[in-house]
């Protein structure tokens, strides 16, 4: 397989994969077979990585965490909702890609596995970005189709648009969690790494709906759309947030750039505006706060956690002494004695009162906003996905004041897209297109347009 061949080859240079599935070879034989007697799923031909919080049955979940790995090595009973259904779509799965450590942070940085580097810099000169850069170095490397990863403020974009490749940040409750070590349950959204936007529309196709375990996705139930052809740009309007596509404060290269994108969008008969919607990366944050309202809820974090290792045949009353440790570094106002957080699990996230609260707020948000742009007429928003390329370790850290948390903070989805390589491959930034919620595959749709006048350059 031309995929376990490039992994051998390059993957202790990159740190891309951080667990290599010994089975691989034998499921892609039953895809071929499958494929042979015209009973395959849509995803046969595809191979795939899952983030590292991701469970495959039979495998311990680390997380990334070199703690966790050491203290819970217990396996995975069975594979998380998101695995479970690539691989009956006959997808393989390849194995899991490295990630920040519980997929808190941007870089990249495992302490399990070590810096994820990316493939398009020679000598390990740039890092693949985070939280989900394992499988962003790993699709932008050939060593898979895609990969699927989570967002709860930029994990996905962040490596796509560093690595050059499709990063989705799904539509809020699109896409069930369970079964993934968890994060904050009324902020984060999984979604696709791919090459192109056709690729990762059908993966997400096979991600996305409702399931009973996680009730924040049945929000999803009957808006499950599939990929769409991509449209005829003559009749597509485009709303270029003022403050989130601040030209002159890109690096120039990425700035002349994304000018030719925005050029080539309009020579295929876009319009293209310059808007300034009444909620944006400035203001959301002050527009979200009410009173009782907030993402981020320790009782909600608590009750994922502890669902989450009830998933185990162990339970979560024995495993939480053991991981409790490693996971309060990162959520650290959890409280330090087990019993205190089973404690604090007892409400179900899903009726934690603080994301209720947050919940109405961010709809009255998006309400408003959806009112604005089609007033407007507009199909969707679109802004550079960042506006730096990608780091190496000695750089300092970019600025955190990014449109990447304006998605999350509102449910809304993403798709971020390559606008280009320069001659040397390297990738000269992505273009982000944002609507409102649900319209995940229209937005793909508009992004394969994108990269059809793209690459007809």
């Amino acid at each position: 397989m031309r995929s376990l061949d490039r992994i051998a080859k390059q993957n202790s240079t990159l740190q891309a994969v951080a667990w290599l599935n010994p089975d691989a070879v034998e499921a892609a034989r039953r895809v071929d077979g499958a494929l042979s007697d015209g009973t395959a799923g849509p995803l046969a031909g595809l191979t795939i990585l899952a983030k590292s919080t991701f469970d495959v049955a039979g495998v311990p979940t680390d997380g990334s965490n070199q703690e966790w790995a050491r203290a819970f090595t217990a396996a995975a009973a069975a594979d998380s909702v998101e695995v479970a259904r690539v691989r009956a779509a006959d997808a393989v799965v390849l194995g899991k890609g490295a990630a920040d450590d519980f997929a808190y942070g941007g870089a990249g940085l495992s302490t399990a596995t070590g810096q994820v580097w990316n493939p398009r810099y020679p000598a390990r000169a740039r890092v693949a970005g985070g939280s989900s850069g394992g499988g962003a170095a790993a699709v932008a490397a050939g060593f898979c189709d895609a990969a699927f990863g989570t967002d709860d403020g930029g994990s996905n974009r962040i490596p796509a648009h560093y690595c050059g490749i499709v990063g989705v940040k799904t539509t809020f409750g699109l896409v069930p969690r369970s079964g993934v070590i968890p994060t904050w349950p009324w902020l984060d959204c999984h979604g696709p790494l791919a090459a192109s936007a056709p690729v990762a529309a059908r993966v997400l196709q096979v991600l996305a709906g409702p399931d009973s375990s996680d009730a924040l996705s049945l929000r999803s139930r009957g808006k499950v759309a599939g990929p769409a052809s991509p449209p005829e740009l003559s009749s597509i309007r485009f709303g270029l947030v003022e403050s989130h596509g601040q030209l002159d404060a890109l690096p120039s290269l990425q700035a002349t750039a994304f000018t030719t994108a925005l050029s080539r969008l309009e020579a295929a008969g876009s319009t293209i505006v310059r808007i300034n919607p009444p909620v944006t990366m400035e203001n959301v944050s002050a527009r979200l706060k009410a009173a009782g309202a907030s993402p981020f809820d320790l009782r909600a974090c608590a009750n994922a956690l502890v669902r989450y290792l009830d998933r185990r045949r162990e339970g979560a009353a024995k495993l939480l002494p053991l991981v409790l440790p490693a996971y309060r570094y990162y959520y650290s106002d959890l409280p330090e004695e087990p019993e205190a957080v089973l404690a604090m699990a007892d409400v179900p996230y899903e009726e934690s009162s603080k994301g209720l609260a947050y919940a109405e707020r961010r709809d009255a948000l998006v309400s408003e906003l959806h009112d604005f742009c089609a007033s407007r007429g507009l199909d969707a928003m679109i802004w550079p996905t960042l506006g730096h390329q990608a780091p190496s370790t000695a750089d300092q850290w970019p600025s955190a004041q990014t449109p990447l948390s304006f998605a999350n903070r509102l449910g809304l989805p993403e798709v971020s897209t390559p606008v280009g390589l320069d001659p040397s491959g390297i990738p000269l930034g992505n273009i982000s297109f944002v609507g409102m919620p649900f319209a995940d595959f229209d937005l793909l749709a508009l992004a394969h347009a994108f990269e059809l006048v793209r690459d007809a350059c």
